[in-house]
């Protein structure tokens, strides 16, 4: 992205885009201003509807803090099925969740798409818990994008979570035209 150093940004969100409709940029500057806070944005819509675009957008940007272990402002994007995968199999290396923990908490701005689709597990929600608490407690910015209903919020993401983005970052439902 710009100045900002990626992982794991697929080629299709690396170059930047123009987009004309006025909805969509609202939401944009929307979710941008509670990542500037450091807050934790959740984006909910429909698929299609630019929700991670708009996470893309703000990476490139750079308009968060730099990462805890270096100057640089990096992004990090996964899907939350990644991140499963990455804790596990740091679990049965031996090498231990601890390290992918920290790695994932340290990261100038951490997005984790496709919320929805974990399994949620006792396990999976206090390894995702345990990110987002530490990434919270040093005011790092994280961005939730799911395939969701704002009805179905209460149900898929934990209370803390919502309270925290409710606190200091925002819950943008992104209902704009198709986006693709």
């Amino acid at each position: 992205m710009n100045e900002t150093t990626s992982d794991g940004w697929g080629a299709r969100y690396i170059a930047p885009i123009t987009n004309t409709s006025q909805r969509w940029a609202g939401y944009l500057a929307k979710a941008s201003a509670g990542v500037a806070r450091g807050g934790v944005v959740i984006i909910l819509g429909k698929r299609g509807r630019g929700k991670t675009r708009i996470a893309a957008e703000i990476s490139r940007d750079g308009n968060f803090p730099s990462d805890l272990a270096s100057r640089d402002k990096t992004s990090c994007y996964r899907r939350a099925t990644e991140i499963i995968c990455e804790l596990r199999a740091a679990m049965i290396s031996r090498v231990g969740e601890t390290a992918t923990i920290r790695r994932l908490s340290a990261v100038g701005l951490l997005v984790i798409d496709e919320f929805q689709e974990r399994g949620e597990t006792e396990w999976e929600n206090r390894m995702i818990s345990t990110v987002l608490d530490r990434r919270y407690a040093d005011n790092l910015p994280t961005i939730l994008i799911a395939n969701l209903e704002i009805s179905d919020l209460p149900n898929k993401i934990s209370d803390s979570v919502i309270s925290r983005a409710n606190e200091c970052g925002g819950v943008v439902v992104c209902d704009c035209e198709y986006f693709r």
